[in-house]
């Protein structure tokens, strides 16, 4: 799934209603593609997280990719790299 724009507290309810239709819909991993997300804040950094550990429970597993500088900044920040699907995007350049 790919996701675009800016992700912040605006965008915040829009999020949490689609992470969590799907990490409760179906038994697949969820991919999200950031190429095109400009921006993400804390909060819906936060949703990711959940949603992540939400879906470690059930076994399903939540992974970013094409996550621009940024939004790996932002997830070295907070020390969240485990989002991350590629060993490759875990370096903060």
């Amino acid at each position: 799934m790919a996701l675009a724009g800016e992700l912040d507290l605006a965008a915040a309810p829009a999020l949490a209603h689609m992470l969590t239709e799907l990490m409760h819909d179906g038994d697949a991993d969820v991919i999200l593609d950031l190429s095109e997300v400009e921006f993400m804040d804390g909060v819906a950094l936060g949703l990711l997280v959940n949603a992540y550990d939400e879906g470690a429970k059930f076994g399903r597993r939540l992974a970013v990719v094409n996550c621009g500088r940024q939004v790996r900044r932002l997830l070295a920040v907070v020390e969240a790299e485990r989002l991350l699907a590629d060993r490759e995007e875990r370096r903060v350049g």
